[in-house]
């Protein structure tokens, strides 16, 4: 069987997609929850040996991307008054291991970001994905837990290179998940306001992932990007980078902002991998 990364995933991470959080607010992201139960079984049907994820609230540095090393990782929603829905999940280690290696082969700003036996409490941009992936899957699948800096895109095209890589060295199918939502400034709907770059931002990121096109995603105006007070843009562009030359069949699953916040949930499937060609 093929190794390496095998299937990418675009998921917005808002906690009101899980029902103790959001209750009878779930209804109004309905699109989003159908999709996000969608995208995890097409996960799931990939077989994939570990998750690697990319969070915006993970842990981040200006200057180095992050990746969390303690064998095992909790959380909770306590946050946001669900302190039941608790998630525990084991980081697969060899896996870590190669992308250290690899970060260290190429030179590449990679720091550690959890100490100890237990590592710092999961965070929702993590724990709102596996959720669903978790529900889709037979087993307790293990994770790499990985934040993005402010260091250049083509960096973080770079580091999801490096992933790939690190997949093919480990020997490991591996799905790629880019969590984050789209611009938070849609509507006056949302808490932060509106701002009229948000529906150009969140319109140019679904375009260009439905064309599985990398230029457009990196050629978005900063002007427009700063307007739209996003926070998934560097995870995508990781996943651009990890799929960089292979042969993607991408597939937006959905896209709205109920609630003045864009939600984009999307596939992005190696052509082999799904055909079972390779």
């Amino acid at each position: 069987m093929e190794k390496g990364i095998i299937i990418g995933a675009i998921a917005p991470h808002p906690p009101l997609l899980i029902p103790e959080v959001g209750g009878s607010e779930l209804a109004r992201a309905g699109a989003t929850v159908r999709a996000m139960r969608k995208m995890a079984e097409k996960v799931s049907e990939q077989n994939p040996e570990v998750v690697i994820i990319v969070s915006p609230h993970s842990p981040t540095r200006a200057d180095a991307m992050g990746i969390a090393m303690a064998p095992v990782l909790e959380g909770d929603f306590g946050q946001f008054r669900a302190p039941q829905v608790r998630m525990k999940l084991s980081t697969h280690q060899p896996l870590v291991e190669a992308v250290v290696n690899e970060a260290r082969r190429e030179n590449f700003p990679l720091r550690s970001t959890g100490r100890g036996q237990t590592g710092p409490e999961l965070d929702w941009g993590v724990m709102v994905p596996m959720y669903f992936l978790r529900q889709a899957s037979p087993s307790d699948i293990p994770v790499v837990s990985l934040s993005f800096s402010s260091l250049s895109y083509g960096a973080h095209l770079d580091f999801g290179r490096i992933l790939r890589q690190a997949a093919e060295a480990a020997g490991v199918r591996a799905a790629l998940v880019a969590s984050g939502d789209m611009s938070h400034h849609l509507s006056n709907d949302s808490p932060y306001g509106y701002n009229p770059m948000g529906p150009v931002f969140d319109d140019a990121v679904a375009d260009a992932v439905a064309r599985w096109d990398a230029a457009a995603i990196t050629g978005i105006e900063p002007d427009v990007i700063q307007g739209a007070g996003e926070c998934g843009l560097r995870s995508i562009i990781i996943l651009f980078g990890a799929l960089e030359g292979l042969p993607v069949a991408s597939e937006v699953l959905s896209h709205e902002g109920p609630f003045g916040i864009g939600y984009l949930v999307a596939l992005a499937t190696v052509k082999e991998a799904h055909d079972g060609q390779l």
